[in-house]
């Protein structure tokens, strides 16, 4: 009898045997016993883990749940898109070509990298773009984040450019810009980039939401607008005008901040485009919050993409006219492919700059910087993409370091799909510059950008906000309008990795007739300028267009009581 009076089954008798099996079962006694059979179990199991018919469901699975706080995924198992075979009709090279290896593999699903519970070597397929919702990406992500940090001399290495003179950087050695740049001329230290690597990481597995939670927000395609202050609703005006010229039929959102609606009802956008979706971007009823501070509130942008009803947009800055129906670009190949168009802008970013080493990315010579006057998404693929740029903005504890070393929002979209190793639409031309011309001074104060099927599609006017209203109204009256000229480097479109001579001058409007300037003289305005690129008639390009802008309202500034300056701070 045991303890509780139970009976005690005796351990049998084991025959004599030459079987070594039993020889040791005797020796051991019961609890050795147990023992045994458990490790037994462990090694048939192990067994069953190695034979290849389980090896990719199994360790696939491992891949996509560890260390993720999501219910189930059910990437990468049968029934998914081959992500390895490109269209047809898409050129393999469009986009960008990520640090990743190649693949020919034709298979039904994505490449999967061979997991055991004590070794794990990442293997990044470079074709994620092609997965078909957001949270397929969460395996991807934990790929990335064991792919190990980058050091800065390796991401510099990216870019040997022997001579930099000639290079225009998004910031100078003596450039303000009101952030802190003394990263530009000292390198930051290993220990600062490893920080913000494992901040990416963390918050690519642990801060991003569960889409699942928030994709029956989105439906259809539309354009996004950001703007109420100041004469942000003066541009978008024309903006509504020339889309209605071009007969888009997209609808448009509009976001603004707290009172600013007031602002938007006076000025009558409701009226001119009736149906005009607004969101208020202080409103707690948003997905994401988001920060409205400082001069320019660049995470106001980020934070509209996010919390747009539209599952596809085109994001367009207040001063950005487009030239052809934005519907095409949702059809284009380029977009297709990728889900995304970015377009590039005319600065390149430094060889140190602690974005490369951070998102583990080697500088490229062949990349410029983003103008996000315009970005094309889909946002039921890359929602978490759009959440890291929104991160990079608004974060509180990272926020400031990251608006340092990119400016705004523009290259939060680059460094967001760089640090999720996935390849991005581009254009399939460098920026054309168009402006003014007077004897041999050359004055650019709008960007073209171009449609993936090679014509003009914007034309974004960032410096015409510098130009004085009675430069305007002296062009208009005197040449017949500020569209006059272009510059456009062939070199540049042909080769990105080209470096064209770019210069910002400044206008001083010696041309101007003196009836025409104030009594206390006019503020200078900003230009842009190709050196070596000969100016040509911008009606080559777009023709008629000093007519068009004219009948869309884009002369608005004649019956504003202002002037127009630099100082004109608005979105």
């Amino acid at each position: 009898m045991d303890e509780e009076g139970g009976h005690v089954k005796e351990f049998p008798q084991v025959r004599e045997s030459h079987s070594p099996w039993r020889t040791m079962v005797a020796t051991l006694g019961r609890r050795h016993y147990r023992i045994a059979i458990a490790a037994a179990l462990t090694c048939l199991s192990l067994f069953l883990f190695w034979r290849p018919e389980w090896t990719e469901h199994v360790q696939s699975k491992f891949a996509q749940t560890a260390g993720q706080h999501v219910d189930s995924v059910d990437y990468p198992f049968p029934d998914q898109p081959d992500i390895n075979s490109p269209p047809s009709n898409v050129k393999p090279d469009l986009g960008n070509d990520l640090d990743l290896p190649t693949t020919t593999a034709t298979t039904t699903t994505a490449t999967i990298p061979y997991v055991t519970p004590w070794s794990y070597t990442p293997i990044l397929n470079p074709n994620v773009h092609r997965l078909p919702n957001a949270d397929h990406f969460r395996g991807h992500f934990f790929n990335v984040t064991y792919k190990g940090k980058m050091t800065m001399a390796e991401a510099k290495a990216g870019c040997d450019w022997e001579d930099t003179s000639d290079i225009n950087f998004q910031f100078g050695e003596s450039s303000g810009w009101g952030v802190d740049l003394s990263w530009v001329k000292q390198d930051i230290t290993q220990d600062v980039i490893d920080n913000k690597t494992m901040a990416i990481y963390n918050f690519m597995n642990n801060g991003v939401m569960d889409f699942e939670k928030v994709v029956d927000k989105f439906e259809g395609r539309g354009i996004v607008i950001v703007g109420g202050k100041g004469r942000s609703l003066k541009r978008i005006r024309v903006i509504l005008n020339q889309l209605k010229r071009l007969g888009c039929k997209l609808p448009v959102e509009l976001h603004y901040w707290g009172a600013e609606i007031l602002a938007i009802k006076q000025e009558g956008l409701l009226d001119l485009w009736p149906g005009l979706i607004l969101n208020n971007l202080a409103s707690p009823d948003n997905i994401y919050g988001t920060v409205h501070g400082g001069v320019i509130h660049y995470a106001l942008k980020t934070a509209a993409v996010l919390n747009s009803r539209f599952a596809e947009l085109l994001l367009l800055d207040s001063d950005n006219i487009p030239v052809q129906d934005p519907t095409t670009l949702f059809e284009s190949d380029t977009y297709k492919e990728y889900g995304t168009i970015f377009w590039p802008d005319v600065a390149r970013t430094r060889r140190n700059n602690p974005m490369w080493p951070i998102t583990g990315t080697p500088c490229r010579k062949d990349e410029w910087e983003q103008e996000s006057g315009q970005l094309l998404v889909n946002k039921l693929k890359f929602w978490h993409h759009l959440e890291l740029a929104h991160w990079y903005n608004a974060d509180f504890q990272y926020g400031d370091f990251f608006r340092s070393v990119m400016l705004g929002d523009k290259d939060t979209f680059r460094f967001a799909w760089h640090a999720m190793k996935t390849k991005f639409g581009w254009s399939p031309k460098w920026v054309t510059s168009v402006g003014i011309m007077h004897d041999d001074f050359y004055c650019g104060h709008t960007f073209a950008q171009y449609h993936p099927n090679g014509e003009i599609a914007f034309l974004h006017g960032g410096l015409l906000k510098t130009m004085r209203k009675e430069v305007q109204l002296w062009e208009l009256e005197a040449n017949g309008g500020i569209f006059q000229y272009y510059k456009q480097s062939e070199e540049a479109d042909a080769d990105n990795a080209f470096n064209p001579k770019v210069d910002f001058k400044f206008d001083d409007q010696k041309y101007l007739p003196d009836k025409y300037k104030p009594p206390g003289g006019l503020e200078i305005s900003s230009c842009l300028d190709f050196r070596d690129v000969k100016a040509r008639p911008f009606s080559e390009k777009v023709p008629g267009f000093q007519k068009t802008f004219e009948e869309i309202g884009g002369y608005w500034i004649k019956n504003d009581s202002g002037s127009g300056s630099v100082f004109d701070n608005t979105l």
